[in-house]
């Protein structure tokens, strides 16, 4: 995705600078008035490694400036079932530090790919952020466009209203 942007902006300058790197050996690249991170956080493999991701992603954040994220939902990390092409098992009890396996299939039921994942409470990631120097903290559910059609919101509903993923900001 990071190769495909690249060559977006090589046509057409957004003005944006697109980075793909393990981010517990990010280097200095600078502050930014946004960070944006999709599903990073909940491969933290310990406390420690929370905390060293949060701590890295503040560094490079301006003051007053937003971090957004695309999360596990840490109040609901597994539902039960196949829903929306994806099965989630807990692999140990659920608690701070435990895996989960995400299993995603297509359209026919065939498995596309399967990877594991953390979990950690919603009190926890925030506390991390706090650490990391982030004051403001919000918990936003995904939406759709405004335009989307009654089949795609009545579809999505679940999705968008208690399902396993969630946006977390924080400034």
């Amino acid at each position: 995705m990071i190769s495909k942007a690249k060559q977006q902006e090589s046509m057409q300058n957004f003005g944006i600078n697109y980075f793909a790197e393990d981010i517990s050996q990010m280097a200095d690249h600078g502050v930014f008035d946004i960070a944006f991170a999709a599903f990073l956080l909940h491969y933290a493999d310990s406390l420690e490694s929370l905390d060293n991701m949060t701590a890295k992603i503040a560094a490079h954040v301006k003051p007053g400036g937003k971090f957004i994220s695309f999360i596990e939902n840490p109040d609901i990390p597994v539902h039960v079932g196949r829903k929306y092409g994806v099965e989630v098992a807990p692999l140990s009890p659920i608690a701070d530090g435990s895996r989960i396996q995400r299993v995603h299939f297509d359209e026919h039921g065939k498995e596309l790919f399967r990877f594991t994942h953390y979990h950690y409470s919603r009190q926890t990631y925030e506390r991390a952020l706090h650490r990391a120097g982030f004051t403001k903290i919000a918990w936003l559910p995904f939406r759709l466009q405004d335009q989307a059609t009654m089949f795609q919101k009545q579809h999505w509903a679940e999705y968008l209203d208690n399902f396993s993923i969630r946006v977390v900001t924080a400034s």
